[in-house]
């Protein structure tokens, strides 16, 4: 007869069925070793059990066995992954008091804020004896997801008045509500945690009257229209962290369709529904400054010149404005290639680093660095991966451009110039369009964009 394996063996190969999600398996070795199976292994098979979404399964095995607070916070774990908030309560007040920690409560308050249970969040958070932070956050996010944000901010207000993360999402949930009055207060009370020192320091704007732009859409599919280029729409959105003054570009493909506004007071003319997102470009902005962030363009518009159309509107918009298109540190070296060459943008002195640039066989980007120096430590893994940047060490055959990235950068004085260049011009008149009237196209922008 073959000899019992070790538990060691069991727990091993229960390891591979988690990464292969074969629950039914880790459930046949469990039952065909228990005399030698740990409490590693139960809490490893309960685990198994929420990644391939069976919670039941979890609280089943849970029930079955002599539990330890490993097993017991597996089984928390599934519960909340599912968002199953009345069987992961259970499983806490089930508890042995001495396992009920700030740790499996936290878990709990997971599971009530998926499920937007507001009231139950705030009911477990006042039983915890020493909650943390995630704590509030996550009870925060509960209350926000019952859309009752005055309760919210009472909680912000009593339990995380200095809590920048607080902040960040209650900001973000009254601008989604378009309660601008109330997320420049949130603004200027995060600007007195974060800047405490700086004396005189300007607050950074945040959004203001976007009545001013007409609306279209509800929720993430929402958008305020600012004009149209060629057959495209343009529109602008606040980003998800209003705290940081970020807003998205937008372009849209309309699709013909019956026309479909979102109140009584929006026009309708030209657009359709639905429009396809063909991608868009972040910018963070201040007074007199617009810093362009990154550029998403949808796989299956791209190597269309998009990002070049983008940046040019961008920038068209910030002129109108009044508004200085900078750029942050740019680590993206198509985007630094198209602002150098196209636009004449200029790196900071003795920042970044000097690259060739040229397309690989299979279409990936290849850097080559004349000086002979690494530059793979210039860029991070995520910046590698989604770049698709493979680093030469000898000088690589076909066409080469060259490029500095890694700095922030600056536009040229003739910058109009070359929008035109990009954009065109049509009849002595620029092909990208203004929603509003153009005596008004100034002040418009300058207040959507800068909240002045």
């Amino acid at each position: 007869m073959p000899s019992q394996p070790s538990s060691e063996v069991v727990f091993a190969a229960l390891n591979v069925c988690g990464k292969e999600k074969d629950l039914n398996t880790a459930l046949s070795l469990l039952e065909c070793n228990k005399s030698v199976v740990s409490e590693a292994a139960i809490a490893l098979v309960i685990s198994i059990a929420g990644r391939c979404g069976d919670y039941r399964k979890a609280v089943g095995l849970l029930r079955c066995n002599n539990p330890s607070i490993a097993s017991y916070h597996s089984c928390l774990a599934a519960c909340s992954k599912a968002g199953a908030w009345v069987e992961c309560l259970e499983v806490y007040q089930g508890m042995p008091e001495l396992h009920q920690t700030t740790l499996s409560a936290n878990i709990v308050l997971s599971s009530m804020a998926k499920a937007n249970r507001g009231m139950e969040a705030l009911d477990m958070f006042q039983q915890i004896k020493n909650p943390n932070n995630d704590s509030r956050l996550r009870t925060l996010c509960a209350l926000i997801g019952m859309n009752d944000l005055e309760a919210a901010r009472q909680f912000q207000m009593k339990y995380g008045p200095q809590d920048t993360r607080m902040l960040d999402r209650l900001t973000s949930a009254y601008a989604k509500a378009c309660n601008w009055t109330i997320v420049k207060e949130l603004n200027a009370q995060r600007h007195s945690i974060t800047a405490p020192k700086l004396e005189g320091a300007n607050i950074p704007s945040t959004f203001q009257p976007w009545h001013l732009l007409p609306k279209f859409g509800k929720g993430k599919q929402s958008f305020w229209k600012i004009g149209n280029y060629q057959d495209f729409i343009v529109a602008l959105r606040p980003n998800r962290n209003p705290s940081q003054n970020g807003i998205k570009l937008i372009l849209l493909e309309p699709v013909r369709n019956e026309a479909v506004a979102c109140s009584k007071n929006e026009a309708t003319e030209g657009i359709n529904r639905p429009n396809k997102r063909i991608g868009y470009l972040l910018m963070q902005n201040a007074a007199d400054v617009s810093t362009l962030l990154g550029i998403f363009v949808d796989p299956s518009y791209r190597k269309n010149g998009l990002s070049k159309i983008f940046l040019a509107v961008w920038m068209q918009l910030c002129l109108e404005a009044g508004l200085l298109p900078f750029t942050g540190v740019m680590n993206k070296p198509l985007i630094c290639l198209t602002l150098q060459h196209t636009f004449q943008y200029r790196p900071m002195p003795n920042r970044g680093v000097m690259v060739h640039l040229s397309r690989g066989s299979n279409g990936e980007i290849v850097l080559y660095s004349p000086t002979k120096k690494s530059i793979a430590g210039a860029f991070s893994p995520s910046d590698v991966k989604r770049e698709g940047l493979v680093f030469a060490t000898e000088t690589p055959s076909g066409t080469q451009r060259t490029v500095r990235v890694g700095s922030p950068l600056r536009p040229p004085n003739n910058l109009q110039d070359h929008v035109d260049t990009v954009l065109g011009i049509i009849d002595n008149k620029r092909s990208l369009t203004s929603e509003v009237d153009q005596k008004e196209t100034r002040k418009v922008l300058k207040t959507i964009l800068c909240g002045l």
